[in-house]
């Protein structure tokens, strides 16, 4: 009833997600509608599995606290990543006070970032993590000289 709005649903339990749509989701969902899973380290990229096993029109990933390396690669190319099975890939660092964060290796960043250019998958990177704020967000944004700000069309 409101197709002007998007939204993006995150969830961690995408086991879940069937039992809970609408009688009328059909074979790919609703337009404005993307479905996203939380990955935070490659234990739980099964995750990534279940969502690509679920109709929508739009699929993402938060990869929020990353807390370890991501490899995609078996997972893109099982995705048709040109019809926007895997639209979109956010990722940041945990932050916290004090020392109650665990740090992320930028490497970890940019190695998910270089398969985003790879596959032609929008890139948003939101924050390094840390216990220090820089330019507004904990541990900074810029990622190799600039910002990734990429979001799907």
């Amino acid at each position: 009833m409101t197709p002007h709005l998007t939204y993006q649903i995150l969830t961690k339990r995408p086991d879940l997600i069937k039992d809970r749509l609408p009688d009328n989701w059909y074979s790919y969902g609703y337009k404005n509608v993307w479905l996203g899973v939380s990955i935070e380290s490659q234990d739980q990229m099964p995750r990534l599995d279940i969502l690509q096993s679920i109709p929508a029109y739009r699929r993402w990933v938060s990869a929020e606290p990353l807390l370890g390396p991501l490899d995609f690669w078996e997972r893109f190319d099982a995705f048709d990543v040109a019809d926007n099975q895997l639209a979109w890939i956010v990722t940041g660092g945990e932050s916290g006070l004090g020392q109650n964060y665990r740090p992320a290796n930028l490497d970890w960043f940019r190695q998910i970032r270089d398969d985003c250019l790879a596959y032609d998958i929008p890139f948003f990177h939101k924050q390094h993590g840390g216990n220090k704020k820089i330019n507004g967000v904990w541990g900074g944004r810029e990622l190799d000289g600039r910002t990734w700000d990429e979001m799907p069309i």
